[in-house]
């Protein structure tokens, strides 16, 4: 994937709308006790973002941190400055968003979930 399109992807991945989307669906999972999709979910982004508890509250807690919609400006703007500067390496690690979203193009779906790296919400 070339530098603008990863660009463009993050930004819309970390829209206050998607955010929003995103949280609310690790809520809904934390209430309904779906703590392996949870586990699930912590573990596929841990290759970006480590989260090393082992328990299912502390790792619900640090995702809704980390996707939290109050973070989604800063997110943005680092990955405007990340992006202006170049560092295509760096853009990329803010790429584990489109891990757990419904923000990827549908023929890339089977590849991602075929390479057991997908949740899909």
């Amino acid at each position: 994937m070339e530098g603008r399109e990863l660009y463009t992807k993050l930004k819309d991945a970390y829209s206050n709308k998607n955010l929003n989307h995103i949280t609310g669906k690790l809520i809904d999972l934390y209430k309904s006790k779906n703590y392996c999709q949870i586990r699930t979910i912590s573990n596929r982004i841990s290759k970006f973002v480590p989260i090393d508890d082992d328990s299912d509250n502390k790792r619900f807690s640090k995702l809704i941190m980390l996707y939290h919609p109050d973070k989604g400006e800063i997110y943005r703007k680092a990955i405007d400055s990340v992006f202006k500067e170049g560092n295509f390496t760096e853009l990329e690690s803010f790429s584990h968003v489109n891990l757990i979203g419904n923000n990827i193009p549908p023929h890339q779906i089977e590849q991602l979930r075929n390479k057991d790296i997908l949740v899909m919400f």
